[in-house]
């Protein structure tokens, strides 16, 4: 399956399978330390009774795909959150259990560029940060990949198209936590990839 990005922003942006139904949200509060990324899930054939949605107007500032979520008036359940901390471990917070990310999700390696995290169905999975995307394997030498991020295209090269998550089906039963977990190690080799282009622009 795919998960398709409605926009290029992985903090703020609904994900949806290959058919253009809405599966998740994922919303971020402002500020620069105490960020809070909240991950919701669609229930499909269930309309909201709360008012807690973002307003109308405002998805449709931001993007106009968004306004059907409105109109169906879909309920959203919230799986998972990310705490942002600026000056120490950020937390994830999902099953009813808050973890520090080192202990959830340890790195190895160099620059602990893998990050190993035990799911719910007591597999041991493996993402893997690349200079230019991640992908998801199980921590147990198969090298097949489970998840693979793909980002944004204009079509120069290849077909044009938005950011999509790829996944397989052997992965589907675990797709909150691959979600969850997907959401900080893109951020984080993100943030280590324009780092790096920082200081090769510095560079004498």
């Amino acid at each position: 399956m795919e998960l398709r990005f409605s926009r290029n922003n992985l903090l703020n942006t609904v994900l949806r399978d290959e058919r253009g139904e809405p599966l998740f949200r994922i919303h971020t509060t402002p500020g620069w330390t105490g960020r809070i990324t909240t991950v919701s899930r669609f229930v499909a054939g269930r309309k909201s009774t709360s008012y807690a949605r973002p307003p109308v107007e405002g998805v449709r500032r931001d993007n106009a795909s968004d306004t059907d979520i409105h109109l169906m008036g879909l309920e959203e359940r919230e799986v998972a959150q990310i705490e942002w901390h600026a000056f120490r471990q950020s937390v994830f917070c999902h099953g009813g259990q808050k973890k520090k990310i080192d202990s959830y999700m340890p790195g190895k390696g160099v620059l602990q560029r893998r990050r190993i995290f035990t799911a719910s169905d007591g597999r041991a999975y493996r993402w893997v940060l690349g200079m230019r995307t991640c992908w998801l394997k199980t921590d147990d030498g198969n090298d097949a990949k489970l998840a693979r991020f793909h980002r944004s295209s204009t079509g120069i090269i290849g077909e044009a198209h938005n950011t999509f998550l790829e996944i397989s089906p052997e992965a589907v039963p675990i797709l909150e936590e691959l979600v969850m977990t997907f959401i900080w190690v893109e951020r984080r080799r993100e943030q280590r990839e324009k780092a790096g282009k920082k200081y090769i622009w510095m560079k004498p």
